[in-house]
């Protein structure tokens, strides 16, 4: 019985955790510039939180083709206790092997679950 309970607790533990990562508190996301210098491209941006309660968010920004949506390579940037109506700024950095690219954000997600690195 008891290790019973103890995986209905585990369990509702992780399905919290999940539903935090995969439902992110509102937010708007813009990128600022986007660069290649050599063979690093970064990218800066900022996220506003637009929820009611301060919120973390991870977000996967992509290191595309001129005028595509195919990322090259990806980076993702984690932006921790963002307060309501506060804005945070964000840079990510990567190697690519194009001279020119746009950078996207692909998606915005809640932390990371358990704090693992997912790139």
């Amino acid at each position: 019985l008891l290790v019973a309970a103890l995986g209905v607790v585990l369990t509702v533990i992780v399905v919290d955790v999940y539903d935090a990562y995969l439902n992110p508190a509102p937010n708007e996301t813009a990128i600022t510039s986007c660069e290649v210098v050599g063979s690093r491209a970064t990218a800066t941006g900022s996220l506003t939180n637009i929820g009611d309660e301060t919120a973390s968010f991870s977000v996967l920004v992509g290191f595309v083709r001129s005028s595509t949506d195919n990322p090259n390579r990806t980076s993702r940037a984690v932006l921790d206790d963002v307060e309501p109506g506060e804005s945070t700024e964000f840079e990510v950095a990567r190697q690519v092997d194009l001279d020119e690219v746009d950078c996207i954000v692909i998606e915005v997600t809640g932390p990371l679950p358990f704090g693992l690195s997912i790139d």
